[in-house]
């Protein structure tokens, strides 16, 4: 019978029969070294795992066979806050006296400081995202704009299917089509330093945690000059890696309070309105490029677009033609 294919497949870490070299790699992977013991009277053990890291968040698909229901127990989550989430079957996930499940329509969540276990039986391949605590906790403050007083803790179960945690997911899924269809987006410094932002943000604003009801509190209405130093800020570095927690420390608020500021002033995000600025500078650079000495996809790049098809969709939408067909009117001016 054929295996079920794992995401980011030019990416494989591991494919292996042997559980000491799984329990070895798999750990440091992940960063996290753990005990794997095969339980059910495994009739083939094969460990499977694909990664790929962008520092701050990773991403990895892991399967322990068809034939193997396996127990993992990490011995520690220090540095990290690990989303586990089903591609097919179910894993039991215990932290303490609390048990869970991951599914399609479930995740769970090991975090730093806690006891965890995976029950993973036979058929269950899953995904992983891997968030660096310390950048997760940073990410909450300017997002609170305050200090923390207490200990992050996201709840162990995770409910995919609410909106907040679907658009999460198809991110999440976005991203990992994207890295499979060889895109710059887990190379480019600028690609990634906003997905570290655009995950981080949206598992902080979509899961459950002892955060929740102060991140989601109603804020005051921002005052117009707060949007007016963000747009200013944007302006001139739109040029440079820009992520919605950096823009938001620059006008001097928390994030949640700089995007209900965007939506009351100008209907419309801080990400959209970025993207409005930088299509401004890609047009009138390409007005005045020499088509024998540039392309556009190197203009794009120059202005953070990593993505082409998104970027000449936009830019058409925008002025109502092909950025291909501005540099070639630039040449026969």
């Amino acid at each position: 019978m054929n295996r079920r294919a794992l995401p980011l497949a030019g990416h494989s870490v591991l494919r292996t029969l042997d559980v000491d070299e799984a329990r070895d790699v798999i750990g440091k992977v992940l960063r996290a070294p753990h005990d794997v013991r095969v339980t059910g009277g495994a009739r083939r053990f094969e460990a499977r795992q694909n990664a790929v890291s962008l520092g701050r968040v990773a991403f990895a698909a892991l399967d322990y066979g068809a034939g193997a229901e396996v127990v993992v127990t990490p011995h520690h989550t220090d540095n990290m806050y690990l989303v586990h989430i089903q591609l097919a079957g179910a894993v039991g996930a215990v932290s303490g006296a609390v048990r869970a499940t991951a599914t399609r329509a479930a995740a769970t969540v090991a975090q730093p400081r806690e006891p965890f276990m995976l029950d993973w039986p036979a058929e269950s391949p899953m995904l992983l995202v891997w968030f660096d605590a310390s950048y997760v906790e940073s990410t909450l403050r300017q997002m609170i704009g305050a200090e923390l007083t207490h200990r992050l803790r996201f709840e162990l179960g995770q409910d995919l299917t609410t909106p907040a945690m679907r658009a999460w997911w198809e991110q999440v899924r976005l991203v990992v089509r994207e890295i499979d269809h060889g895109q710059r987006i887990a190379t480019h410094p600028l690609a990634v330093r906003h997905l570290h932002d655009l995950m981080t943000t949206g598992l902080l604003l979509g899961a459950r945690h002892s955060y929740s009801d102060q991140l989601h509190r109603d804020t005051p209405t921002p005052v117009a000059a707060t949007v007016a130093r963000a747009v200013d800020f944007m302006r001139v570095h739109a040029a440079e890696p820009m992520t919605v927690t950096r823009l938001a420390a620059a006008a001097g608020v928390g994030v949640r309070t700089l995007q209900e500021g965007f939506r009351r002033h100008l209907d419309t995000t801080p990400t959209a309105y970025l993207r409005r600025i930088r299509l401004e500078h890609v047009r009138t650079e390409l007005q005045q490029a020499d088509a024998r000495e540039t392309t556009v996809s190197a203009i794009a790049l120059r202005w953070g677009f990593t993505h082409f098809g998104d970027f000449a969709r936009s830019y058409r939408m925008a002025y109502g033609e092909r950025p291909s067909e501005t540099l070639r009117k630039s040449r026969l001016r």
